[in-house]
């Protein structure tokens, strides 16, 4: 699952050997800084997510879910302070835009 957050984008999947794990993986080491500030950040110099972590399942859900229920912003895009994150997520915007207006 990709979860894009104003601290930064993650993709979140099953842990292929440890059942009750995620993990968590970002192309910005910052990103899983600061969405998991206690985390161990691995770092692989030859795969497409250069940076990841493993958490079990119910602490990335809880602080997934305190992310959606302190939301105070009206527009996403807005509330991103990185300029580079900020223009990335602009370009999956239109890319999803174009999608919903090509259905």
């Amino acid at each position: 699952m990709w979860v894009f957050l104003p601290g930064g984008f993650i993709s979140v999947v099953a842990h292929r050997e440890q059942p009750n794990d995620f993990m968590i993986r970002s192309r910005n080491s910052e990103h899983l800084s600061i969405l998991f500030p206690e985390c161990e950040i691995i770092e692989l110099d030859d795969s497409d997510y250069r940076y990841r972590t493993v958490l079990p399942r119910r602490e990335v859900n809880d602080i997934i879910s305190k992310h959606i229920e302190n939301m105070e912003y009206d527009n996403f895009k807005s509330s991103i302070s990185e300029l580079e994150y900020h223009m990335a997520c602009n370009h999956v915007w239109r890319v999803m835009y174009s999608y919903g207006h090509n259905r």
